[in-house]
């Protein structure tokens, strides 16, 4: 049975504490909190690398 999962409207803490942080893949990018791959997870702004995600 495949469970389909929905963006939370609630932040993780883990995501939060990331977000406005450097992306480390690429300068300058910044992580923001955003939707990837249908996970919740921390998106560099700049090259779109995930460098968390919430499953």
């Amino acid at each position: 049975m495949q469970q389909l999962r929905t963006h939370s409207s609630e932040s993780s803490p883990v995501l939060e504490a990331l977000a406005g942080t450097d992306c480390q893949f690429c300068d300058p990018g910044t992580l923001e909190a955003e939707v990837y791959k249908g996970n919740d997870a921390a998106v560099c702004a700049k090259c779109g690398t995930p460098a968390a995600q919430i499953w």
